[in-house]
């Protein structure tokens, strides 16, 4: 009864207006007298869902993961008044807005744009540059190679590639004794070659097997912590920071080009620059690319914050772990150095952006002087 209270205490829900906001705050608590250091542990984490998790076509849904999904959903939602919401798992807009309407277009996540269009054109993922570089220590051992996927082979056509969502899921843990750790985590309704969180925890216990319960909970919270940087960037094919990096560039690209266009229209120079400016002015009152730039750029920025939101939750559950732990933890203090950069990327990334979105407002106002200029001038 004293353990069942304590789980109960230590829940912390929160609550939100939409459907699906409901899920427990990260935190890790220790029951107060336990002899035995008993855990309850909330710890966020990144992972991904295929296209079919918005639009489940007919042979998704003769896949077990669908059919075991629904038959929860079922059981959970028609088991009578006092039956537990289900948590489900949430996409990372739903993670960070607690009243974001389900019909809400998720297809607008940056990380599925980038996905869609190179699924759709067959590119292929690089191998990122922080993962070449980082040597990242995967749990007390060094991770150098996932299982081959033919759709994510550098130089082979991408046919195999789908557009992906960046996910953020909730792994709860309970160290009852110190024989006893029990975890939960939402399992994913695509089946992909890749690997998920599941694969690389059965993965680094057969390499080096925890001699205590204490060091199997450091274990699974740096696993948690570190999935979407292992090597196979939580099935997201390329390093996520790489996709918002790229996708920034790709605007700034493109609103350069506005801008130099915008110049050869005010430069009476040669007769090539004549046709060009008399081009442009039938196209100038058009703002529909500068306002999509914009767009685009605030999405970027939008979704920064909420991946900052996730790195900060799991740096506080971290810290909160170590303060009471009785060993030094080497992996601990690598994840908790490799969070620190990530965060400070994030905010690299948020000044790109912000610089690109600072840059896009002048061209927007200027070709909206233009075309005022141009109509007074015909009428």
């Amino acid at each position: 009864m004293e353990l069942e209270n304590f789980i109960d205490d230590y829940y912390y829900e929160l609550r939100g207006s939409a459907s699906y906001a409901h899920y427990r705050r990260p935190i890790i608590s220790i029951m107060p007298n336990s002899s035995s250091r008993t855990h309850s542990v909330m710890m966020p984490f990144f992972d991904m869902e295929t296209e079919e998790y918005l639009e489940p076509t007919k042979d998704v849904e003769e896949k077990e993961p669908f059919k075991m999904k629904q038959k929860l959903e079922e059981v959970y939602r028609h088991g009578g008044e006092d039956v537990e919401d289900l948590h489900l798992t949430r996409t990372l807009d739903q993670s960070y807005y607690m009243s974001l309407s389900d019909s809400t277009d998720i297809k607008n996540q940056v990380v599925f744009r980038y996905t869609k269009s190179r699924s759709q054109f067959g590119y292929n993922s690089n191998p990122s540059k922080d993962n070449s570089s980082s040597n990242m220590m995967h749990l007390g051992t060094t991770e150098t190679s996932t299982r081959e996927n033919p759709a994510s082979v550098a130089g082979q056509p991408g046919k195999n590639r789908k557009a992906k969502l960046l996910m953020v899921n909730q792994m709860w843990l309970w160290k009852l004794d110190e024989h006893t750790i029990l975890t939960s985590f939402p399992d994913r309704w695509s089946q992909v070659q890749d690997d998920d969180l599941m694969t690389y925890i059965l993965r680094s216990l057969a390499r080096f097997s925890p001699t205590t319960t204490d060091s199997m909970l450091n274990r699974l919270l740096n696993l948690c912590a570190r999935y979407i940087d292992l090597p196979s960037n939580a099935s997201l094919d390329d390093n996520c920071f790489d996709i918002f990096e790229q996708s920034i560039a790709t605007i700034d690209n493109l609103s350069t080009t506005e801008l130099g266009t915008e110049a050869a229209i005010s430069d009476p120079g040669t007769e090539a620059r004549r046709r060009l400016r008399e081009a442009a002015r039938n196209e100038v009152s058009n703002i529909s690319d500068e306002v999509k730039y914009l767009w685009e750029i605030k999405d970027n920025r939008d979704e920064l914050k909420m991946i900052d939101r996730v790195l900060e939750d799991q740096s506080h559950v971290l810290n909160k772990y170590y303060e009471n732990l009785t060993f030094t933890s080497t992996s601990g203090i690598g994840t908790l150095q490799e969070l620190a950069y990530s965060r400070d990327k994030v905010q690299r990334l948020l000044k790109e952006a912000e610089d690109v979105e600072a840059s896009l407002n002048p061209l927007l106002d200027l070709k909206q002087k233009r075309s005022n200029l141009y109509e007074a001038v015909d009428t």
